[in-house]
């Protein structure tokens, strides 16, 4: 059975007034136990975005993953932790958060929406917010294939790239997101 590993850890903050105005991007890398890559045979890892909005919401998302780290299901660097190190290790994050401006240090230059095909789309019968989400995301972004010919969506990484994104998550059009 595999499991997930958290290798890394970046949070990065656009910062308010108000701390609850503050918007954060988490970012983490991870993979899972039972991939590897080709060449190296190192296991596989690739950047993903965490969770984005105030320190409430990113904080909720840590907490709901937490309870992975309890049966081992996730673990970090391949170590098992309680839930109280996980908790610990995003708080940490989320308090040294670097600023926004410091976004194009990421090795990473793209955004990528993974979204169902548009037969799927078609019967998930969007509600009119929905479908005003799903018209924006594709007249406004690249759209593409992967290698596993399934489609996305992408747009260069910046940060109304990622507001943009965070205002349609929980779309029902949306399987996943990845930056690479």
């Amino acid at each position: 059975m595999s499991y997930e590993i958290e290798y890394d850890r970046i949070v990065f903050v656009k910062n308010a007034e108000w701390e609850w105005d503050r918007v954060y991007y988490a970012f983490w890398l991870h993979g899972s136990s039972n991939v590897y890559e080709a060449c190296s045979n190192r296991r596989a890892r690739n950047w993903g975005l965490y969770a984005v909005g105030n320190a409430r919401t990113v904080m909720l998302v840590v907490c709901r993953n937490a309870g992975y780290t309890e049966y081992g299901d996730l673990t970090l660097r391949g170590r098992f932790v309680k839930p109280e190190t996980y908790i610990r290790k995003w708080r940490e994050a989320i308090k040294n958060a670097r600023p926004i401006s410091e976004l194009n240090r990421m090795p990473l230059t793209r955004l990528r929406l993974y979204v169902h095909e548009d037969e799927k789309v078609a019967q998930l019968d969007l509600d009119e917010y929905d479908q005003a989400k799903w018209e924006k995301l594709k007249t406004g972004w690249e759209d593409g294939r992967n290698y596993y010919n399934a489609r996305y969506f992408e747009k260069p990484l910046t940060v109304e790239a990622l507001d943009e994104y965070a205002s349609m998550e929980g779309a029902r059009f949306l399987r996943a997101v990845e930056v690479c």
